[in-house]
């Protein structure tokens, strides 16, 4: 992940939520149409995770806090 904010591209169709995990770093998230900042959004902290589900999956955007983090996204459905 670099210093800009990054959303989530390609989503299946048969989405229903997504479990996201970091590593590396922690990274930062906003799910409201504004764009977290290394210093403002929710913080991900390195090994914990967070589901989300499909309403804010079009809007979620994420963040390294510093360095390089690794955001890891696995989407499930029906």
């Amino acid at each position: 992940m670099t210093t800009v904010a990054t959303g989530v591209t390609s989503i299946p169709a048969v989405t229903r939520g997504m479990l996201v995990s970091v590593t590396g770093q922690n990274a930062r998230w906003r799910s409201d149409g504004t764009s977290p900042t290394a210093s403002v959004g929710h913080v991900l902290e390195v090994g914990s995770y967070i589901e989300f589900g499909r309403a804010e999956i079009a809007t979620l955007e994420f963040i390294a806090e510093t360095g390089t983090a690794v955001v890891f996204v696995t989407f499930y459905g029906e």
